[in-house]
């Protein structure tokens, strides 16, 4: 507005056109509402910034607390010695839950049981509660009807850091932590971090050195580009950072939440050959809706409608007639005839 009104004499004078004085006014226009666009966008950057550097200085603080805790805890343990929550079962009796601030039920009633030793299955469809299951089984939410019982006692009445030394998780889409990839490896026990030989016998025993191989060589690389000399993983590349750092743990169970959901063929397949070798000593709970891995279970439970509707294994689930897992089973039997 300014600097139209200052253009008004010249232009009463006859020095600029019409169109002239027109076409200045608009060039400043634009001009300025770039710049305030621009000043908009930083200025929203800055509280984003902002809000990351509050949560990471809380994060850090947490972070202190929990390694000085476990520094406390395991101050006699070693690696090799670690102590672990011991794990003998898990039982759900008639679990009902839905989510905090609805109405609809995720679960209606499920019950199952999984014993030390046992490869299970959970097979269901997308949002059929399988996850809801796992969250229950972690503690990270009480069931809103039922109980759920951690070696016959209510799970209610160990503390999450209790649980948290029963279970490690594979899951779907996991978290990429732009972190080292030794930091990624430990981070179940972060304390630990720096036993190079231990990680270099997880990484040989489970054959995925060329994990290390891809990250220079080294196992201060950070897993993302972001940093200097830091490199970028591919989906499955991920899988398998996941998967080392689950076996590092040595925690007795076992969950992996559609494993093989970021995998080409080909190494979905690579993936079930050697899964009983790589899981062997653990207890597992393999969830997933594709079913070319349910010969390796010893049993499979089936979920539909928030319950448990069928549990067995591959053999005899196949013979129940109309059966849920037979239908899926069918439809699903092209891509997984050359492996079942």
């Amino acid at each position: 507005v300014l600097f139209g009104l200052i253009l008004i004499a010249p232009l009463k004078h006859g020095h600029i056109t019409i169109g002239f004085y027109t076409s200045l006014v608009i060039t400043v226009n634009n001009k300025m509402n770039m710049c305030i666009n621009s000043l908009i966008r930083e200025f929203t950057n800055l509280i984003a910034i902002k809000n990351y550097r509050d949560d990471m200085n809380e994060f850090h603080e947490l972070n202190k607390i929990d390694l000085e805790e476990l520094r406390t805890e395991n101050e006699e343990e070693s690696y090799n010695n670690r102590t672990n929550t011991e794990f003998r079962s898990i039982r759900f009796e008639n679990v009902y839950f839905k989510y905090p601030d609805t109405n609809t039920y995720i679960l209606k009633g499920v019950s199952f049981e999984i014993k030390q030793g046992m490869h299970c299955g959970l097979i269901g469809i997308n949002g059929a509660g399988k996850t809801t299951i796992t969250k229950l089984m972690l503690g990270l939410y009480q069931p809103t009807k039922g109980k759920i019982y951690l070696n016959d006692k209510d799970i209610s009445q160990y503390s999450y850091r209790q649980i948290q030394k029963i279970y490690a998780i594979l899951q779907q889409n996991g978290g990429k932590y732009k972190l080292s990839l030794r930091e990624n490896i430990a981070l179940y026990h972060l304390e630990e971090k720096d036993n190079t030989k231990n990680i270099d016998q997880i990484f040989e025993k489970y054959n995925r050195s060329f994990l290390v191989s891809k990250c220079n060589n080294s196992y201060d690389t950070y897993l993302t580009p972001e940093f200097n000399n830091g490199i970028m993983l591919s989906g499955g590349e991920w899988q398998n950072v996941e998967f080392i750092r689950a076996m590092f743990a040595r925690h007795p169970f076992i969950i992996l939440d559609e494993p093989t959901a970021a995998l080409d063929p080909l190494a979905e397949i690579e993936f079930y050959k050697s899964y009983k070798q790589d899981m062997s000593g653990h207890t597992c709970l393999f969830i997933t809706h594709r079913l070319g891995s349910t010969y390796l279970f010893d049993q499979c439970f089936v979920l539909s409608d928030g319950i448990i509707k069928e549990s067995g294994t591959h053999d005899e689930l196949i013979q129940i007639k109309d059966g849920c897992y037979k239908k899926l089973f069918i439809r699903q039997s092209k891509w997984y005839k050359e492996e079942a």
